[in-house]
C-alpha cells in the first residue's frame, strides 16, 4: 500500500513544483513593452517639467537631449527643490539609454554627472524634436535642437528605439511634450 502511494505523492509534489516554477518564470519574464512604457513615463514627467534657464539651455541631437529640470540634490543645495542639468543619452557601446544628472554646483565645478541606466538592451535610438518653423508657418520634426535663443525649447521630443529581448527586436516610438516649449 505504501509503495503504491509513494509514486502518486511524488508525482503530485513534482506537478505542483513544476506548475509553480512555470508561473514564477512567466511573472518574472522581462516584457519590452513594460520597459518602454516605464521609460516613456519617466521621460514625459521630466520633459514636462523642463525649465527655461539660460545657464542650462535646452539642446540635443540624435543621441542626446539636455535640459534644466527639478532634481534631487544634497539638502544644503535644495534637496528635492533643487534644479540641475538632466541629459538622456544613448550609449551604443553599452546598448543603453543613460540618464545623467548634475546639480548647479556640480555643473559649475565641472564635476562628473550621476549616471543611471534607464533602459537596457537598446539596439538603436534616435531622438528628434518637434518645433514651430516660423519661416514656413508650420510645425516640423528635426533631428537636432540647437536653440536660436538660450530660452527657446521644442514643443515635444520623440524617442524612437529598438529593444532586444529573447532574440527579437521590438520597435517603439514615444513622444513627450515639453510644456514650456515654443
Amino acid at each position: 500500500m505504501v509503495m503504491t502511494l509513494v509514486p502518486v505523492i511524488s508525482f503530485a509534489i513534482f506537478a505542483n513544483f513544476s506548475s509553480g516554477f512555470r508561473i514564477w518564470k512567466a511573472v518574472n519574464r522581462e516584457v519590452p513593452h513594460e520597459d518602454a512604457a516605464l521609460f516613456a513615463s519617466k521621460v514625459a514627467v521630466e520633459l514636462g517639467g523642463a525649465l527655461r534657464y539660460a545657464g542650462i539651455p535646452f539642446s540635443g541631437d540624435g543621441g542626446r537631449v539636455t535640459f534644466c529640470a527639478p532634481i534631487q540634490a544634497a539638502a544644503d543645495l535644495g534637496g528635492s527643490n533643487a534644479y540641475g542639468q538632466v541629459d538622456y543619452v544613448y550609449d551604443a557601446g553599452q546598448k543603453a539609454i543613460l540618464r545623467e544628472e548634475r546639480d548647479l554646483n556640480a555643473l559649475h565645478k565641472e564635476k562628473e554627472p550621476r549616471v543611471t541606466r534607464v533602459l537596457e538592451r537598446v539596439e538603436a535610438c534616435e531622438i528628434s524634436y518637434f518645433y514651430e518653423d516660423k519661416s514656413r508657418q508650420a510645425f516640423a520634426w528635426n533631428d537636432s535642437w540647437i536653440p536660436e535663443k538660450p530660452e527657446s525649447m521644442p514643443t515635444a521630443v520623440r524617442f524612437t528605439f529598438e529593444i532586444e529581448r529573447d532574440g527579437q527586436r521590438h520597435s517603439f516610438r514615444r513622444t513627450a511634450p515639453v510644456l514650456a516649449g515654443s
